[in-house]
């Protein structure tokens, strides 16, 4: 272990350089990783169901809506029967 100079990045660099040797994976796994990958891409996704591509704000608002209809006609109803 000679000049363990670890205090400035280039010597870290060299270190790490000097330890890992690049390596080039073999062609046969680069052939297969690009025929996953073309398959992936041609793979379509399967639509998505109704109720999940409803925005969760729209079906909010169809509620609150449903909910003050409901209350005009209650109130409406009430009235009509408490004051013929």
């Amino acid at each position: 272990m000679e000049n363990l100079n670890l205090s400035g990045e280039k010597s870290i660099s060299a270190k790490l350089e000097s330890a890992c040797e690049q390596v080039s994976p073999p062609s046969e796994y680069r052939e297969r990783l690009l025929q996953e990958l073309k398959h992936a891409v041609t793979v379509q996704e399967e639509p998505r169901p109704l109720w999940r591509m409803t925005d969760w704000a729209i079906m909010a608002a169809a509620i609150i809506l449903t909910i003050i209809i409901y209350g005009i006609w209650l109130s409406q109803h009430v009235v009509t029967k408490l004051f013929p």
